[in-house]
């Protein structure tokens, strides 16, 4: 059986590599984007079963990673993080 394979997006590259080196040992296939658009164009290039992004991005934000994978991989799960919560970005997410 093939490791499950996480997209790991993050700008900050201490968390980014935190959470995928943490994923790694567990034995997920990772990888990782400094920002939104990199992680697009890794999403057209990859298949991914779990994404863990950041909210803030440079270039392409979050929430617009979250949106393009509901379109076109709606069975993926996309899990949301930041440092800089608001209600209008929780409700949006």
């Amino acid at each position: 059986m093939n490791p499950a394979s996480v997209l790991v997006v993050d700008d900050s590259e201490v968390i980014r590599k935190g959470i995928a080196e943490k994923l790694s040992s567990f034995g997920f296939d990772v990888s990782e984007a400094a920002d939104g658009d990199e992680a697009l164009m890794l999403a057209r290039s990859a298949k991914f079963d779990v994404v863990i992004s950041d909210i803030v991005l440079p270039k392409v934000d979050g929430i617009k990673v979250l949106k393009f994978f509901r379109e076109n991989c709606p069975d993926v799960p996309v899990i949301l993080i930041t440092g800089h919560a608001t209600l209008e970005t929780a409700i949006e997410a």
